[in-house]
């Protein structure tokens, strides 16, 4: 394979995705219009493909209309098709390009602006501040002693309850428990195995941010069982091994008494571990259990 072939595919793909020239596909979504292509969409996603075989009419219109998602997902899904990769998140480089989807969503009209103007008239962000030291889980499932690592997170507690709405529905834990969804529903493999990697680095990078883990485990219960398992299951394994930090946060209790497969879930797992490390001690004290 020739050097930089990848590269100038990609680039092609990317400009075709832009301008959507030849598009032979229109995909419709709550006031939202994406040009696409049949060859590279279908090729990916079973959905798609039946779809626009001879037996539907999206195969003569060379339209399809998906009024029960979420647009600012949709063109997160597109991206995809054409970039194998998509945005997620609201940290500071992203969460422009998010914000400037919230027109598109009805029940959210107004604008997200986490930042006010200091004295030279420029935009500064507000910035959470560490208080105190916070546990660290490390590999070997022990825990450290630090603050989180200095990100560009706004202030939750200086949001309105709209503004902090919006903004917890857009992190990059929901944001990958929602594509998960999307790719199960329709039929893209690849893409749940790349939501589900990109999940678990949320869960290693980002731990300390428990209020957006919170609210994505709150979406992952609201989903099918059959459909969240495996997110389930990471969430499950994540707040066992640091159950010390999360016991600390009121928001993670809250979630304990309001979501009770979770708790459920936890229970389960904490008492799985528990006999493991029990019976790890027996025999190495060279007991016999009759």
């Amino acid at each position: 394979m020739k050097p930089g072939w990848d590269t100038n595919l990609l680039s092609g793909l990317t400009s075709l995705l832009a301008t959507g020239k030849y598009s032979d596909l229109t995909i419709y979504c709550r006031g939202s219009i994406f040009k696409a292509h049949r060859a590279i969409i279908c090729s990916q996603s079973t959905f798609f493909d039946l779809a626009c075989q001879g037996k539907f009419k999206e195969a003569a219109t060379g339209e399809i209309e998906l009024p029960d998602d979420d647009p600012v997902l949709i063109e997160k899904l597109v991206g995809y098709f054409y970039t194998g990769t998509y945005l997620e998140g609201n940290d500071t480089e992203r969460w422009e390009d998010i914000n400037s989807k919230k027109a598109k969503l009805p029940e959210k009209p107004r604008a997200l602006d986490t930042r006010q103007k200091n004295k030279k008239g420029r935009r500064t962000h507000h910035w959470m501040e560490v208080q105190e030291e916070i546990p660290i889980p490390s590999n070997d499932g022990t825990e450290l002693s630090g603050p989180p690592p200095k990100s560009a997170v706004p202030r939750l507690e200086d949001m309105s309850s709209e503004d902090l709405e919006y903004y917890l529905r857009y992190t990059s834990f929901t944001v990958n428990i929602e594509m998960y969804a999307i790719a199960d529903k329709y039929g893209i493999p690849i893409l749940k195995e790349f939501a589900l990697e990109k999940f678990q680095k949320c869960l290693d990078q980002d731990w300390w941010d428990v209020q957006s883990f919170c609210s994505a485990t709150r979406r992952s219960y609201e989903l099918p069982s059959f459909v969240s398992l495996k997110m389930r299951e990471l969430i499950v394994a994540h707040a066992v091994a640091n159950r010390k930090m999360l016991n600390k946060v009121d928001e993670f209790q809250v979630l304990l008494l309001q979501v009770s497969d979770f708790t459920h879930d936890v229970l389960l797992r904490n008492w799985d571990e528990t006999d493991k490390a029990n019976a790890q001690r027996t025999d190495q004290m060279g007991y016999t259990n009759y």
